[in-house]
């Protein structure tokens, strides 16, 4: 049954809340520590490099769980964890190599259990639209990130669809930058590999915000 919630209650409810730091502040602004955000983009456009710098901006708040169903515990995720030196954050990243989402309870419901979860792609995870209600609504205290192809500038596939305008935060990745539209507050789009941002936005580049430390390589 639904419960009716005065004007006061809203205002006053206590909420977790993530604050991010400079640049991704501006990107995200304040994020709450529940509900969903989604990252697409198109193979080779950076989406991997920037959701593991984001990861690392997140670990400085809380523990995240990173579930890899499209490269799980290969060379290439070892390649890609390098590039932006994963390896300073190691203890507050759980990864699991491809569990299914169905049983991903054996980890969630432990004591102390990560709060951010990343899946990997959600194409590969394959889940249906009541499969990611149950999720969330199951585990509707913590925050989950899912990664999706994309189809032109848009997500791939019609639960990745709906998963965009269920989110908070909606992250889109062309050209080594980040363009977030978030329910919270307007954002400025962020260049996470500038060298390589600039050469593919050309003029428009000055336009974006830069990441203060790149990555090794993109």
């Amino acid at each position: 049954m639904t419960r009716a919630v005065s004007i006061s209650q809203l205002y006053s409810k206590k909420r977790k809340l993530l604050r991010l730091a400079g640049v991704w502040h501006e990107l995200l602004g304040v994020i709450e520590r529940k509900g969903s955000m989604i990252i697409w983009g198109q193979s080779a456009s950076g989406k991997s490099t920037f959701t593991g710098l984001l990861v690392k901006e997140l670990c400085r708040l809380e523990r995240v769980l990173w579930d890899d169903f499209e490269e799980g515990d290969s060379y290439t995720l070892k390649l890609s964890f390098e590039r932006v030196a994963m390896q300073e954050v190691r203890s507050r990243v759980v990864l699991l190599d491809k569990l299914p989402l169905a049983d991903i309870h054996k980890v969630l419901d432990k004591p102390k259990s990560p709060n951010i979860i990343v899946v990997n792609s959600l194409q590969h995870a394959q889940i249906n639209k009541h499969d990611y209600l149950e999720l969330t609504r199951q585990y509707s205290t913590k925050k989950w990130i899912w990664l999706s192809h994309a189809e032109g500038k848009e997500p791939e596939g019609r639960l990745a669809r709906f998963i965009r305008y269920d989110s908070n935060e909606k992250i889109y990745i062309e050209g080594f930058t980040a363009f977030s539209a978030s329910r919270s507050s307007a954002s400025v789009p962020l260049a996470f590999v500038p060298e390589l941002a600039a050469k593919y936005h050309g003029l428009t580049f000055d336009q974006f915000n830069q990441l203060p430390t790149k990555p090794n390589n993109p």
